[in-house]
């Protein structure tokens, strides 16, 4: 569950100026190894916790500003405005919760108007502000990119 505090409107991004996030992130090993280093460093999943961030497009490359984490059990928290160049928010599932997007995460990206993907072992999921929810890898999604990529 993710727990916003928006001291500021959302930004006016619209899914349709990111094709290539919705639904393509797995297919670039520069923006897959993001989110699995994400996923790792939350105990792929082992742990109540989660961890999340924000998402920014730097031409072809996508970056991951991550929040400060709080470790709190089955839940994120950030305070403040949503930075105007961020493309989604993304956050971890914990494996004993289902890993497509929680209702709460599907309000929150129609709040922000903006992607907000869930990562977990069951695969990448993206809840898109139209409300659809879409898939990237299965169950073996992680296989692709090596813990040894992941800077510590």
């Amino acid at each position: 569950m993710l727990a916003l505090t928006i001291a500021a409107t959302s930004p006016s991004n619209e899914i349709a100026a990111q094709p290539q996030l919705a639904g393509d992130v797995l297919s670039r090993p520069d923006w897959g190894r993001s989110l699995f280093c994400l996923w790792r460093d939350s105990g792929y999943g082992t742990g109540s916790w989660e961890l999340a961030g924000w998402l920014f497009r730097d031409g072809e490359r996508l970056a991951l500003a991550r929040w400060p984490g709080t470790r709190s059990a089955y839940q994120e928290r950030w305070s403040g405005p949503v930075p105007g160049d961020a493309v989604a928010l993304v956050h971890t599932h914990p494996g004993n919760v289902d890993p497509r997007p929680s209702e709460g995460d599907r309000a929150t990206a129609r709040a922000l108007g903006l992607p907000v993907l869930a990562v977990s072992r069951g695969g990448v999921f993206t809840a898109l502000p139209d409300g659809r929810v879409l898939r990237e890898g299965g169950d073996t999604w992680y296989l692709a990119f090596p813990a040894s990529g992941c800077s510590s």
